[in-house]
Formats: structure tokens, C-alpha cells, sequence
């Protein structure tokens, strides 16, 4: 999950493995980036209509050969 304002970076948060039902990680993932992202103080109501919000979904890690 990733907010941004401005085009500028405001909370990144999420998982590299499945963690339950998708759903339930974008709703716990948007609310992390909001208010637990450590770079970052929380998203302040006055900021909510300026953000930009990105869901990343990604496949299941696997290895690489080299």
C-alpha cells in the first residue's frame, strides 16, 4: 500500500507473503500506511482528499537461478 501527496511519497506499508484474504490486507495495509508508516507522522484528516492511494499486489516470491 502506498500513499502518496502531491506525488510525493506520505506511507508505505505492506507484506511480501499473503497474510490472509486480500481484502483484509488492503484494509489493515491502508490503515498501517496512514498512521504507522516510522518515516512518516500520521495521515491528519485535513490530508485525506489530497492523498493518492496505489494497491500493489504481488505473486507469490520465487527463487532466481544464476
Amino acid at each position: 500500500m502506498t500513499l502518496t501527496k502531491h506525488g510525493d511519497l506520505r506511507g508505505c506499508i505492506g507484506y511480501i507473503r499473503a497474510q490472509g484474504p486480500l481484502y483484509k490486507a488492503v484494509i489493515e495495509n491502508a490503515r498501517n500506511a496512514a498512521v504507522s508508516d516510522p518515516r512518516f507522522p500520521p495521515v491528519s484528516s485535513d490530508e485525506v482528499d489530497q492523498l493518492e492511494i496505489e494497491i500493489s499486489v504481488l505473486t507469490e516470491p520465487k527463487p532466481l537461478a544464476f
